[in-house]
Order: C-alpha cells, then structure tokens, then sequence
C-alpha cells in the first residue's frame, strides 16, 4: 500500500511542481494554489520560492511539513485546511510577516510553541483538530477560532495576553470556567463559547463584564444554572444566546440594563421565572 501511495504522490507531485516552475519563471505571481491535487507531501522545491506571498496546500492528504518551509519569510497567507497534519514544523515562527493562518481539520494535538514569533498574525483558524492547550499565541491577533477540538476544562489563560482580539470562537470544545483574568481582551467583540461545559459566567469569569467593546455572547448548549446580575454590565451587547442551558430555570433583572439588546435567544431552558 505504502509503495502504491508513492507512485500516486509522484504523478501528482509533477503537477504540482509544473504550476511551481510557471510561478517561479514567470517572476510576476506572488500566489500559488496547490490545493486539491490529491498530494501526499508537500512538494520539495517550495523552499525556491522565497518570494511567495499567499500559498494554499488545503485539501491535500498532506501529513507534516519540511522544515524547509520557514524561507518562505515573505508568506502573509498560508492555507493549510483539510489534511492531515499531525504538527507543525518550529520554523513555522520565521515567518514574521504572516498575517493569515488555517490548519483547521486537521490532526494536530497541539501547535508549535514557536507560533509566537509570527508578530503579524492576525488571524488563525484551528477549528477541528485534537487540541487540547494553546500555546503562547501572537498578541497581534485580531480573530482567533479553534472550535471542535479538546480544549478544557479552563479556557487557555493565553487568551487573556491578546488584547487586540476581536473575535473568538471556543465552541465544541470541553471547557468548564473561564480565566479569572479574561476581561482583559478589552477589545473583543464576539465571544462564541456554544457547547461546552461551562456552569457559571460569574466569580470564574471575574472581569468578563468589564468588556467595553462586547457585541454578541454565545452560550447555548452549556450547563448554565445561573447567570450574575453583572450580566447586565455589558454596555454595547447587542445579542445573547442562552439556548438549550437545560439548567437554567431564571435571568437576572438586569438583562433589562441592556438598552443596546436587540435578540436574546432563551429556547431550550428550563425557565420557571421571567425577567
């Protein structure tokens, strides 16, 4: 099977090694699209495309990367989705002017440490992986989702360093509290926290209403069984959903503070008092 495998990967390889040799003598793109060839492994002679800005390798069968791959130092955009990545090399942090990252569905356990050093990262997408920690991510980030893997119980304190977050999704994950200290992502605006484990938004959350800048609140599929009155200290929130919080029989008065609140979803609860 292994030997079988190898011949395919090679007649797929010259394919893609015929759109790397246009790219190269041509001189003028600065984007290559590899995805969806059916590769095996990434072709080799990558690493002679210094230049490449935007590079995509989704929907490969792709199971790890040659540590080759930190040249490519003029990389903004990399699309790694839809393969079979197990982990990623530690030159991945050479790549200083990174700004968008996918590695989602993949099958990775955790992410390079070395992810700290692309200082231009704006946006990483790690949805449906293994995960179960983040490291130490780039404080640059502005969208963060790492959805469907096994992070948990505590949501990862490294999000507290990302001060220039504005959107997170941490749903389908296995997270029970929130970092004492999480209402230092002071920018953030939406927070997708749907089908976890999470009981309480209160003392575990300390801060949490402390978010300026907060539009849209997303706890359905939890096991909610209260909600603090400084739910209602959120001055821009706009949307809440509470949906399917078996647990929760009642809402605070304060959801009434909420002058900007234009959709709160409660379907699924077990409400026994009204606001």
């Amino acid at each position: 099977m292994g030997a079988a495998i190898r011949v395919l990967d090679s007649h797929r390889q010259d394919e893609a090694y015929k759109k790397i040799v246009l790219t190269a003598t041509e001189g003028t793109s600065d984007r290559l699209d590899l995805s969806a060839l059916g590769l095996y492994t990434a072709p080799s002679v990558l690493d002679k495309l210094a230049a490449i800005k935007e590079l995509s390798l989704a929907g490969n069968f792709i199971k790890e990367l040659p540590a080759s791959f930190g040249v490519l130092r003029c990389l903004e955009d990399l699309q790694l989705q839809d393969n079979r990545l197990q982990y990623l090399p530690n030159t991945l942090g050479d790549l200083a002017r990174l700004k968008t990252l996918s590695v989602g569905r993949n099958r990775l356990s955790d992410i390079t440490d070395n992810i700290q050093h692309c200082v231009s990262l704006k946006s990483l997408c790690a949805d449906g992986n293994a995960l179960t920690a983040l490291p130490e991510l780039p404080v640059s980030l502005i969208s963060l989702s790492v959805s469907r893997n096994h992070i948990g119980p505590m949501l990862p304190s490294t999000f507290t360093n990302l001060k220039s977050l504005r959107f997170a999704d941490v749903s389908e994950n296995r997270i029970t509290q929130l970092s004492h200290t999480i209402g230092r992502m002071s920018r953030l605006e939406r927070f997708v926290l749907s089908k976890n484990r999470i009981n309480t938004i209160g003392a575990d959350a300390e801060g949490l209403h402390t978010m300026p800048n907060l539009t849209a609140l997303y706890l359905s599929h939890n096991d909610l069984m209260m909600l603090e009155e400084e739910i209602g200290d959120f001055p821009n929130l706009t949307q809440i959903d509470l949906s399917y919080n078996k647990l929760l029989q009642s809402v605070p008065y304060s959801l009434g503070d909420l002058e900007k609140l234009s959709s709160l979803c409660l379907q699924g609860c077990a409400l026994t008092v009204s606001v």
